[in-house]
């Protein structure tokens, strides 16, 4: 073999190695710029309440403060991945929709996220969350679905199917969406009634 040939093929491997590294460093300093986003920037909470907040897309380890550590109580965790999107009441129903999210969620050993079809909502009072009783005879079937990684799953809740919403009196709910992430152990959606 000549050794023009042999050049020529280091400098082909040279070349493919630099555009590798090229391409690699401007995909991390792409992500490295996107601005950080906070989940909430002001919330309203009851006593003993608790609220998650996150920021996403931090360059580097978060540290979350109070400037009053009597009142508020600071633990870093994991955020629910469900999103309220929209509350809809009448005098007849009252609908919750909302987004169970898989989109920044990498499974961990194959186990994916989850949901089911049951629900059940509590009402925050007196400094606890209380379970509100449903209407007699209400079944549930018992299938899991999997939500795959990278996606979103809308679904919207009919309350009045369960529920007497007459009684349903102004306050702060939490509605239990069973489902399941291995890494966040919040199944819930909070909303407001007026």
């Amino acid at each position: 073999m000549k050794i023009r040939t042999i050049l020529r093929r280091i400098i082909t491997i040279l070349i493919s190695l630099v555009l590798c590294i090229t391409i690699t460093d401007t995909t991390s300093f792409a992500k490295s710029k996107a601005k950080p986003t906070i989940s909430d920037t002001k919330v309203t909470m009851n006593t003993n309440e608790e609220y998650c907040i996150s920021l996403d897309r931090a360059s580097s380890k978060v540290t979350w403060k109070s400037s009053n550590r009597k009142l508020v109580k600071i633990e870093n965790g994991k955020k629910s991945k469900n999103v309220l999107e929209k509350v809809t009441q009448t005098k007849q129903s009252l609908m919750i929709r909302y987004k169970m999210c898989a989109a920044s969620y990498h499974p961990k050993n194959g186990s994916p996220a989850a949901y089911g079809n049951a629900i059940q909502i509590e009402k925050y009072s007196n400094g606890q969350w209380h379970e509100v009783p449903m209407k007699i005879g209400i079944v549930f079937p018992c299938p899991m679905f999997t939500i795959p990684p990278q996606t979103s799953i809308r679904k919207a809740i009919h309350l009045e199917t369960y529920y007497d919403i007459s009684k349903l009196t102004a306050g702060s709910y939490r509605l239990n969406v069973n489902v399941f992430y291995p890494d966040v152990t919040n199944p819930y959606v909070k909303f407001k009634l007026k």
